[in-house]
């Protein structure tokens, strides 16, 4: 299969795709476990209000393992409410998109959200086979070029979800949040935007 001439491998695909999702809103991360794969990607949309009022209260330790998530479930816990209003996970691909296609839908029962990630000129070989085949399997479909992306499909929602997976993604995407607040609040000088006291 005909390769790419915008990018020669699969990670160099990743930095324009990690910045357009970071414009939309999206804390990212690669290399994913998402029940039935691993996933390029993964991105996390939080409530911001939500988000903000967790930080305030305090912080808040990893939920760990999808054992231990749904072990937690189960108690009393009215400190803990959902934090996220959406997740994508990411199949970066050179040039198979029939494979690309099988992943992203495998891993919307732990995420959401597929979608497959192509480079624009190899997408531009088969524009309508492969909308089509991501349409009819639910799956989003992404053009990327070094200097930006294109959504072209946005994902269908799954038959199944397993609740354990959702969160225990979603609680990572927020401790990536919150490290990167603390990290702004850290470097910010003394009396500036995100000084406590400052308001």
């Amino acid at each position: 299969m005909k390769g790419s001439k915008l990018f020669r491998l699969e990670a160099h695909m990743r930095p324009p795709v990690e910045a357009w999702l970071a414009t939309q809103g999206y804390v990212s991360w690669p290399e994913v476990p998402c029940l039935f794969g691993i996933a390029d990607l993964v991105a996390v949309a939080l409530h911001e209000d939500r988000a903000q009022q967790r930080l305030a209260e305090g912080p808040i330790s990893s939920w760990g393992s999808a054992h231990q998530c749904a072990h937690k479930l189960l108690l009393p816990s009215p400190s803990w409410y959902p934090l996220w209003r959406d997740i994508r996970a990411i199949e970066l691909k050179l040039a198979d998109w029939e494979c690309a296609i099988h992943q992203a839908r495998s891993y919307k029962p732990a995420s959401q959200h597929g979608y497959v990630a192509l480079p624009a000129d190899v997408l531009d070989r088969k524009p309508d086979v492969i909308a089509d085949a991501c349409k009819a399997d639910g799956v989003g479909l992404l053009s990327v070029t070094p200097d930006g992306v294109t959504q072209l499909l946005q994902s269908g929602e799954p038959k199944q979800v397993y609740p354990t997976e959702v969160v225990r993604i979603a609680e990572k995407g927020w401790m990536l949040w919150r490290n990167a607040r603390q990290n702004q609040c850290n470097s910010a000088p003394e009396g500036g935007p995100f000084e406590r006291n400052g308001g």
